[in-house]
């Protein structure tokens, strides 16, 4: 059953109807998500556009019986899907740093900068000469912070091959570091 079919009026009425309230009710939307959440990351002014961005997309708006109170949840919602990412990603990319990059004494030496350095090349390198799809997982598990039933959603395969790309892609980057620092060494 597709959607219902709404005139070229309807659609037009609707839409003033939108431009009335984004008139009416955007600033005091950022200024309630600021009120809340603070300043940002995200902004709340994008956050509040992408929430009227949602209900204009929106081509059946007959179930919301409150506009207002429709903006509020969808720009709550973004706002806190975007902290989740945040942290998830900020977790992880300590997570990955301590992985490849442990604590070897003095981190700020220049020699050690210059290490890091040369190993985030190396890595860099690794991973751009890895087949298209194990990059791919590895990224969205590592750095994205997605568990490896969400990646093989994402790419479209099973979960035991894609918890294969990811192996095999820190296999494939603990190899070449070990390489690197046997080079160092000698």
């Amino acid at each position: 059953m597709g959607q219902p079919r709404v005139s070229a009026a309807d659609r037009e009425t609707a839409n003033d109807d939108i431009a009335a309230l984004y008139r009416d009710h955007a600033g005091s939307l950022v200024a309630s998500l600021r009120s809340t959440f603070g300043n940002g990351p995200p902004d709340p002014a994008d956050v509040a556009q992408h929430a009227f961005q949602k209900l204009i997309e929106r081509r059946d708006r007959s179930d919301i019986q409150d506009l207002r109170a429709f903006l509020w949840r969808t720009a709550r919602n973004a706002f806190l899907k975007a902290i989740k990412k945040d942290d998830v990603r900020s977790r992880y990319d300590f997570e990955v740093e301590q992985l490849f990059f442990p604590a070897r004494g003095d981190t700020s030496a220049p020699e050690r900068v210059l290490e890091v350095e040369e190993e985030l090349r190396a890595i860099n390198e690794v991973l751009r000469q890895m087949p298209e799809k194990r990059r791919h997982a590895f990224l969205l598990h590592k750095v994205e912070g997605m568990s490896v039933s969400a990646v093989a959603r994402r790419l479209g395969i099973s979960r035991t091959p894609a918890q294969k790309h990811i192996t095999r892609a820190a296999q494939q980057i603990d190899v070449h570091l070990a390489a690197l620092n046997r080079r160092r060494d000698t």
